[in-house]
């Protein structure tokens, strides 16, 4: 089996078996905005939480906008960035002879993704989590970008979003994909949240011609981002 298979079926048992042992589940409404060198990132989503225990686990749908200028993306697949595919790609130190650079001067995309969540609360009131998108697609124009390093006469070429985002771990990852590190906390009684926390940010472009070492896919990996936000906790879910 592959491993989006692999992962499919972890997270079907884990939501089952999660959600036998408690049925009080809940969902929010949730919007972000981080910022850092360059570059915006707002989120906003619908987070379904499986149970209402102390450590809660749950998924989203999750709208990522993406606005960034002046930014160097890198090769991006594991077998020419390390060598190998599969996890021990993270492991791998960087082959510097197979990576070559896009400048680009501005972008924006849009992705849609499905998320999953992993929280612990402290209390009713302060809690802690990480979230880390899936898979989904991404929008966002075709534009003009330039060559690091130009090959013969070609200095410029057109470049687009990757449109389809797949989480594989480390550059074996595909397309444009979002994580989050945060602590959220509300007052007794009320159905608001704050959040704030940092986020690490995948964006991924494909050029409409291969390239160096026939590669035509490139990505930006953001520093991380401080980020805040606001919820709402309502009492309905799709679980």
């Amino acid at each position: 089996m592959n491993n989006i298979g692999l992962l499919f079926v972890g997270l079907v048992v884990s939501f089952s078996a999660i959600a036998q042992t408690s049925t009080d589940s809940y969902s929010a409404w949730e919007a972000t905005v981080g910022a850092h060198k360059g570059h915006v990132l707002a989120t906003a989503g619908n987070l379904n939480y499986v149970n209402n225990a102390k450590f809660k686990v749950g998924v989203a749908l999750r709208l990522n906008t993406f606005i960034a200028k002046d930014k160097k993306f890198a090769t991006a697949p594991a077998i020419l960035t390390s060598g190998v595919k599969g996890p021990q790609a993270m492991f791998k130190p960087d082959i510097l002879e197979n990576i070559d650079t896009l400048y680009v001067p501005n972008i924006t995309t849009y992705s849609v993704n499905l998320a999953v969540f992993l929280e612990y609360s402290f209390s009713n009131n302060v809690a802690v989590g990480f979230d880390i998108d899936v898979l989904g697609f991404t929008l966002g124009n075709d534009f003009l970008v330039d060559l690091q390093e130009p090959l013969g006469d070609i200095k410029t070429v057109h470049a687009m979003p990757t449109r389809f985002n797949l989480l594989l771990v480390s550059d074996n990852d595909i397309g444009t994909l979002n994580s989050e590190l945060y602590g959220r906390f509300k007052t007794d009684n009320s159905r608001f949240y704050g959040k704030a926390g940092v986020s690490f940010y995948f964006s991924e472009l494909k050029t409409a011609n291969k390239l160096w070492l026939d590669n035509n896919r490139f990505r930006y990996k953001t520093p991380l981002t401080p980020l805040v936000g606001v919820g709402y906790i309502t009492t309905n879910s799709l679980f």
